[in-house]
């Protein structure tokens, strides 16, 4: 339960400015999100938790803080299932001091801290400036990037009535519209792992692709560039979620390009296996191969009363409106949730680096985006595609009739339950997040008048949660927008095949 502000006498006999003392998500779902702690909080996943966390480790009542009354906060273990830790030590009741790290189960990580009202303002300002700052710089890919595709589809127009679609022009423009969409679906997958961050969803995940986005963003949103250099051992994949991974990096390099502004400097990114001695940092020996991937800068650096501070939550040596605070905090719980570890090295006017160690993993065995389309199917199968985005529809449909498929529309929901009734489909390409009726209700439905009906899922920034529990209740497949025409067809045999 949340109680009143400390009010604290300052000298002078007033009171001081109010303090209240928070509690802030480092890793999970709704990492930077913070919670004020009163008089008594709960922390679980209960319904009533004052700080509810929804790690599937953390127990329904996990834990409770406290305040004395003759001072200072104290946690308390509730008999977890996974325990307790405050600063990497398990505890039963123990004291609790702003600055203190509490990791809640396995994975979940808080900073306990305090912050007064002026300081809340400057963060909501100066989080909106950051946001804004990355916004323009992916907003200048996607400008480049459509500006290509909308000036090579004027040229497909321009030409002749009579132009043979397997000429060398003809084919070369559609390959470079392609690469230059497949690049706008990139950064439209790495932004909504941005605003999702939830559970890790984990691969292997190539550093050299990672380091050639993150080179992109940086120098996009800069002006002038900086000299970024990459040093990379060939073929060095990492084990994580790439869209985390890349947060990790990216907010390491623009911490970097801010320090090298002034004096036009450099910054070196370098990846390599890490050797015995590199692993010398981390509390025990890792039970996997480590990579070490480093990012130097010869930019202003740090004092070592700044590097102390330096993953502190809202701490910035930036200035109004120049940053947030939250990057190399964002790092740490990303980086401790991924089973990796990152320090930094720093001098004043001399520079610093950041160093990441994460686990080791082979090359993806995934077949890559082909740019082949596949055979047309030969079948007669029924297909009902559902989404009230008309372009998105229509587009599906008609590559679909294309392959010989007998495809019939739907905008939403309850249209998609008269076509149900007056025919039923094979198969049905069913959008999670639609206006009046979304994909969980429409599921129901469908599935009520036909039990067997075979439906594939299609999300962009649906309810992960919701897109799970419709896996579980019988849906057959699910394709993240937006999926391409290898990916479709690949989803419909699949789910088609048990009708042979």
């Amino acid at each position: 339960m949340h109680g009143p502000l400390d009010e604290t006498p300052a000298g002078t006999g007033e009171l001081a400015r109010e303090r209240t003392y928070t509690l802030v998500e480092l890793t999970g779902a709704h990492r930077g999100r913070r919670h004020r702690v009163g008089d008594e909080a709960l922390l679980g996943r209960a319904n009533d938790a004052d700080v509810p966390l929804s790690g599937r480790d953390v127990s329904r009542n996990h834990a409770r803080i406290r305040r004395m009354v003759e001072g200072g906060f104290r946690i308390e273990d509730l008999k977890s299932r996974h325990g307790t830790r405050v600063n990497g030590v398990p505890v039963t009741d123990a004291p609790l001091n702003p600055g203190d790290r509490v990791t809640v189960g396995n994975h979940t990580l808080l900073l306990f801290t305090q912050q007064d009202p002026a300081e809340e303002q400057l963060f909501q300002a100066q989080k909106m400036e950051a946001l804004g700052r990355l916004a323009g710089g992916i907003a200048h890919d996607f400008n480049n990037l459509l500006g290509a595709a909308l000036n090579n589809l004027a040229a497909l127009k321009r030409m002749g009535p009579d132009t043979a679609l397997g000429t060398p022009d003809v084919q070369e423009t559609l390959a470079d519209t392609r690469s230059a969409l497949e690049r706008v679906a990139d950064l439209t997958r790495h932004l909504v792992g941005f605003a999702q961050l939830g559970k890790l969803h984990e691969r292997s995940v190539s550093l050299a692709k990672l380091v050639d986005e993150v080179s992109r963003l940086v120098t996009r949103s800069a002006q002038p560039a900086p000299n970024l250099v990459r040093e990379l051992q060939p073929d060095l994949h990492v084990r994580g979620d790439a869209s985390q991974l890349l947060q990790v990096l990216l907010n390491i390099c623009i911490n970097a390009r801010d320090a090298v502004a002034s004096n036009r400097g450099r910054i070196v990114v370098r990846a390599r296996r890490a050797k015995p001695a590199d692993l010398k940092v981390l509390p025990a020996a890792p039970a996997v191969d480590m990579v070490l991937l480093e990012v130097e800068d010869n930019g202003v650096g740090m004092d070592p009363a700044i590097q102390a501070r330096a993953f502190e939550p809202f701490f910035s040596t930036k200035g109004p409106g120049r940053g947030s605070g939250l990057g190399l905090a964002t790092v740490y719980g990303i980086v401790t949730n991924h089973g990796g570890h990152v320090s930094v090295e720093s001098a004043s006017g001399v520079g610093t680096t950041v160093r990441v160690l994460l686990p080791a993993a082979a090359a993806s065995g995934a077949v890559a985006r082909s740019t082949e389309v596949p055979p047309p199917e030969t079948g007669s199968a029924r297909i009902l595609v559902v989404d009230d985005e008309d372009l998105y529809r229509t587009s599906a449909a008609r590559y679909l009739r294309h392959l010989g498929y007998v495809v019939t529309e739907a905008r939403g929901g309850v249209e998609a339950l008269a076509q149900v009734e007056d025919e039923t489909p094979d198969l049905v390409l069913l959008d999670m997040l639609m206006p009046d009726m979304d994909g969980q209700a429409t599921y129901a439905a469908l599935r009520e008048k036909c039990p067997d009906l075979l439906v594939i899922l299609a999300t962009g920034f649906a309810d992960e949660e919701g897109t799970e529990a419709l896996l579980r209740a019988g849906a057959v497949g699910c394709l993240t927008k937006p999926y391409d025409a290898v990916q479709l067809c690949h989803e419909i045999e699949q789910a088609l095949s048990v009708l042979k």
